[in-house]
C-alpha cells in the first residue's frame, strides 16, 4: 500500500522516522514530509505553496494517509494545513487513519502500535 504521513512536524522527526521504518518493514511504500517551516529554516510563501503542492501530489498517489496527531503530554493536535490535507484526501477517495485512532494498528503486522512509536509520542 502507498501511504502518506501527514501532520505537523512539531511532533518531532522521531515520530516520522519510526513510522517510516515500521510501515516500510511491513511492506508499505511511505511518503513522508521532507521538511517544513517547523524545521526552523525560514521559507517564502512561494516555497511553502510548493511544499503543499508536492504533499498533495503524494496524497493523490496514495491509498492511505496516516495523520500524526499525537503530541504526548499535550494530547492531540491537528493544525489547519493538516485538516486541509485530510479533507483533500477524503475528497480524492484516500483512506485516512489517525495515529490516535483505533484502526491505525491494522497498518502493522503486529496489530499494535510499535513500542518505539509510543515512546516517540510520549
Amino acid at each position: 500500500m502507498n501511504i502518506t504521513l501527514c501532520g505537523s512536524k512539531k511532533h518531532g522527526n522521531k515520530v516520522y522516522d519510526v513510522l517510516v521504518k515500521h510501515l516500510t518493514l511491513n511492506g508499505h511504500f511511505v511518503f513522508a514530509p521532507a521538511f517544513g517551516p517547523e524545521d526552523g529554516d525560514p521559507l517564502s510563501e512561494v516555497q511553502v505553496d510548493k511544499i503543499h503542492d508536492i504533499h498533495g501530489d503524494k496524497i493523490s498517489r496514495s491509498n492511505a494517509v496516516v495523520v500524526v496527531d499525537r503530541t504526548g503530554k499535550a494530547g492531540f493536535y491537528i493544525g489547519d494545513d493538516t485538516a486541509r490535507f485530510v479533507d483533500f484526501a477524503r475528497k480524492h477517495g484516500v483512506q485516512v487513519y489517525f495515529l490516535s485512532g483505533p484502526d491505525t494498528p491494522t497498518l502493522f503486522d503486529q496489530n499494535e502500535i510499535p513500542t518505539e512509536l509510543v515512546k516517540a509520542t510520549a
